[in-house]
């Protein structure tokens, strides 16, 4: 009998297992499409290895009703198909800790509703989608650790909703837009190891809810910016292996 069948199926979680897959797509997602009221998809962290069938993204049914999927650790390889963009009822996209390799297809910008998107430890390459910045009601951002190169996206600080961005372990080489810092309500900013250069800029200063910032590992220079000591809610901070010179500020602007 398959999956397809099961028409008031709602919610599906099969992570965690050790579930295989003997095609080359993933043709089970395929059948799901067939399941008219289906919300969440957890297929994580099982040895599928398998691709992400673009019939799956293309279905009139899962474009109103899915709003989970969580595939991270579970052999995904290929690219992003582009069909992602017709899934806009997501708010939570997780594909981490795959084989995922290409560049993220513009039309993830599609996804307005998506809340969390996690695309972490995988060999995606190309720049950050602009796209990304139209998703107003982003909180959590995390695409550390793969092969994104180009600037870093300015409009991202346009993001009222973000609070936790990783761009860590990449390779982007650009200065830091004093406009990055424009949502002064973020929590967790991770762009260690990276190849940022150029001053850190007052503007750092300003982002009063921060609580984690790890910017080593890049190429910054100049001073440590005083209007760091306004970051009174700081836990983590790290600047270490950079160009950074000048004294170490004993008395930090509050």
């Amino acid at each position: 009998m398959s999956l397809g069948n099961l028409l008031q199926l709602q919610t599906i979680i099969l992570e965690g297992n050790q579930l295989t897959n003997d095609k080359t797509e993933l043709e089970f997602l395929t059948a799901l499409t067939n399941c008219p009221s289906l919300n969440t998809i957890q297929i994580g962290y099982n040895p599928l290895d398998g691709v992400l069938p673009r019939s799956f993204m293309s279905s009139g049914n899962l474009s109103a009703s899915l709003g989970k999927f969580h595939a991270s650790g579970s052999g995904l390889k290929g690219v992003i198909p582009t069909e992602i963009g017709n899934l806009t009822n997501l708010y939570w996209l997780s594909l981490a800790e795959n084989n995922l390799t290409g560049e993220f297809p513009d039309t993830i910008g599609n996804l307005r509703n998506l809340r969390r998107f996690r695309a972490y430890d995988n060999g995606i390459q190309g720049g950050i989608p602009s796209g990304l910045c139209n998703l107003e009601g982003l909180y959590e951002l995390n695409l550390g650790n793969n092969k994104l190169s180009g600037e870093l996206p300015s409009c991202l600080g346009n993001i009222s909703s973000l609070r936790e961005i990783y761009l860590d372990s990449n390779a982007l080489a650009s200065s830091l837009p004093s406009s990055f810092w424009g949502n002064k309500d973020l929590l967790v900013v991770n762009l260690s190891s990276n190849f940022l250069y150029g001053a850190l800029g007052q503007e750092i200063g300003s982002v009063a809810a921060l609580r984690e910032l790890y910017l080593g590992w890049n190429n910054f220079s100049g001073d440590i910016p005083t209007s760091i000591g306004g970051l009174q809610e700081l836990v983590n901070l790290s600047l270490s292996m950079n160009k950074l010179d000048g004294s170490i500020p004993e008395k930090l602007e509050t």
